[in-house]
């Protein structure tokens, strides 16, 4: 994204010194605001794709989990001991979900809790 910042100054006091030399001042603490707020922005846009690219690497992720417990449900039958192993696996992957979101929170204090 781009940020175009165009700013007309009309002197009507002639070439008072003192007055261009503060219209210089404030020209450049705009200029360099602007070249502040672009950075800023570069750096919220970075955030964002990375957070997308995490979500999207969740999802497959656990996709690909649901359909390996389908699978092993299928295959379990009904012997308890292979369901108790489906079980321990969904067990571990909830513990380990719920370890990164504690991580995620704790990086970021300003996210809301998690449900």
């Amino acid at each position: 994204m781009r940020i175009d910042l165009h700013i007309h100054i009309h002197v009507h006091s002639g070439s008072d010194p003192q007055v261009l030399a503060a219209i210089n001042t404030l020209s450049t603490l705009v200029t360099n605001q602007g070249a502040t707020m672009t950075d800023a922005l570069g750096n919220l846009e970075a955030a964002e794709t990375a957070e997308e690219a995490a979500v999207t690497s969740l999802e497959a992720e656990q996709t690909t989990f649901l359909a390996d417990i389908a699978a092993a449900l299928s295959a379990a039958g009904t012997d308890p001991a292979a369901i108790q192993a489906v079980a321990d696996r969904v067990n571990a992957e909830a513990t380990r979900i719920a370890a990164l979101q504690a991580a995620e929170v704790a990086a970021d204090p300003a996210a809301p809790p998690a449900a």
